[in-house]
């Protein structure tokens, strides 16, 4: 069905075109579908970029994480979650763009102007898909709220600064469910989850939330196991 429906969009020009300009809408047009077996519906998702607010889109759910819209640097991905409750408690502000350390190191955000928040330790949260810091602050706060620590996924990627100390770091963390997507074999490392290259590039994760969505459902339902 999956590859039917791809093939479709390929040959219909119109649909081609709605799914570059909506892709939001596209994905949760089956979502429905998606949910049935889905037993556990009410999960955070902590995610250093994207894919956390694609996998709630994917299975139509409310977005339960503040971690929505936006990435993070993955060295300070890492500080924030070895003192996660701290960190998160803390208020979040603001600098220019151009004040980050690490904006202008990354060459596809050249140009792109979003709000940068900062939280305890020099910590960036680069909110990519909001126009305003008010509306970045406004969404973070809300979303915050509804995180649910007694059933939530830890996710990473081998993305974003990223580098094998970090991802051994990530792996030390104790937090019960976590994912380490990762464009390199690692095999000491318990979370990780090898790419296949077409999800990846120059030794980086380029794609994650395009990889197997569907096969999550699993490891939602066994959160509160």
């Amino acid at each position: 069905m999956k590859n039917k429906i791809k093939a479709l969009l390929r040959k219909v020009p119109f649909l081609a075109k709605l799914k570059a300009k909506y892709p939001q809408y596209l994905r949760t047009l089956f979502s429905p579908l998606r949910k049935i077996g889905l037993k556990n519906r009410d999960f955070t998702i902590i995610s250093n970029n994207c894919w956390g607010g694609i996998m709630y889109q994917y299975y139509g759910l409310e977005y339960r994480s503040p971690f929505i819209g936006l990435f993070i640097p993955m060295p300070c991905y890492i500080k924030l979650l070895l003192n996660f409750d701290t960190v998160m408690a803390a208020e979040l502000s603001f600098i220019e763009a151009e004040q980050s350390e690490y904006y202008c190191k990354k060459s596809d955000l050249a140009g792109k102007k979003y709000p940068v928040g900062v939280l305890p330790g020099d910590i960036e949260i680069h909110f990519l898909h909001y126009k305003t810091k008010e509306e970045a602050r406004e969404k973070w706060q809300k979303r915050k709220t509804r995180i649910n620590k007694s059933n939530m996924l830890v996710k990473m990627a081998e993305i974003d600064f990223c580098t094998k100390e970090l991802i051994e770091a990530f792996d030390k963390l104790p937090f019960k469910n976590k994912i380490c997507y990762t464009a390199n074999y690692y095999p000491d490392i318990k979370s990780a989850v090898l790419l296949p290259q077409k999800y990846t590039k120059n030794g980086e994760v380029l794609t994650e939330w395009k990889y197997n969505p569907s096969s999550l459902k699993a490891v939602f339902n066994r959160l509160k196991e």
